[in-house]
Parts: C-alpha cells; structure tokens; sequence
C-alpha cells in the first residue's frame, strides 16, 4: 500500500476497502475488531 493512499486515509479523503483494512491491522498488529470498536467510539463520543 502506498504512501499516498494511507495519508488519503489519514485526510479522510477515502476510506479503506476491507483487503486495504485487513492489511492496515495486520500492519499495525490490532485486532480488526479492535480497530472497528475504537471508530465506532470516536464517531459515537468524539469528545474522548
């Protein structure tokens, strides 16, 4: 995966498809579902 496409990511200027997700938690060593749980909570109480 490139670069770019993680810092569109990151800008919110697109979204991972679920082979790009799969790769980002492999990457990063988390649990899909643990990644899935933190947005959620991001999106459901950004204040935290």
């Amino acid at each position: 995966m490139g670069v770019s496409t993680i810092q569109r990511f990151e800008n919110g200027e697109r979204s991972p498809d679920m082979p790009q997700l799969h790769a980002l938690c492999a990457a990063l060593r988390i649990p899909m579902r643990e990644l899935v749980a933190r947005a959620l909570r991001d999106v459901e109480h950004p204040e935290q």
